[in-house]
């Protein structure tokens, strides 16, 4: 992560989660062992200095597993991996931005390009809660394993960061994209 990223003051979260009204993070995820998921997230200071908290239990469609990791950057990680004959669909990243709650308003969306496994747009969010300033966001989606259809998988992440706005608009670069991407461990 460049040295310019790390001295601002960041607003960040990684979500990956199942979009949209399928998952339901109810009272059924409890605290687990993190050595017990199938993801993670480097045990990095900027990632993980402010601490860890490791959750599971099953939803609608299948298993959820997430992670909770503060440090300069806020990660909020989530895998749901489908059940049976139930199958993940994708879906737009910016239905999942608006589900989250997390912003009055977002603007300035990118087109979407691959980077790596993942598909990335960037944009401009204003949060609800904590923070004044609008916040440069990118989000981000992978699916894998193969389902009943074509266009049907049995996992699903999806993944939010964001560095609060000082002074200029801030984006964020290819290598720090990669740098918080390939600091995501999964085994599916």
């Amino acid at each position: 992560m460049s040295d310019q990223l790390a001295v601002r003051v960041l607003l960040a979260a990684t979500i990956l989660l199942m979009a949209a009204p399928a998952v339901s993070l109810s009272d059924d995820i409890v605290d687990v062992n993190c050595d017990s998921l199938a993801i993670g997230i480097a045990d990095r200071d900027v990632f993980t200095a402010g601490g860890v908290t490791c959750r599971s239990g099953r939803g609608e469609q299948g298993r959820i597993e997430t992670i909770t990791a503060q440090g300069p950057v806020f990660s909020f990680i989530v895998h749901l991996q489908a059940d049976g004959q139930k199958d993940v669909t994708p879906n737009l990243q910016q239905d999942f931005i608006e589900w989250t709650s997390w912003f009055q308003s977002t603007k300035d969306w990118s087109d979407p390009w691959k980077h790596g496994e993942f598909e990335v747009r960037q944009f401009v969010g204003l949060p609800r809660e904590g923070r004044s300033r609008p916040a440069s966001c990118f989000v981000y989606t992978r699916y894998s394993g193969v389902g009943s259809s074509p266009n049907a998988y049995r996992h699903q992440l999806v993944g939010v960061s964001c560095s609060e706005i000082v002074g200029k608009r801030y984006e964020w670069s290819d290598e720090e994209i990669d740098d918080l991407l390939t600091s995501i461990r999964h085994n599916f």
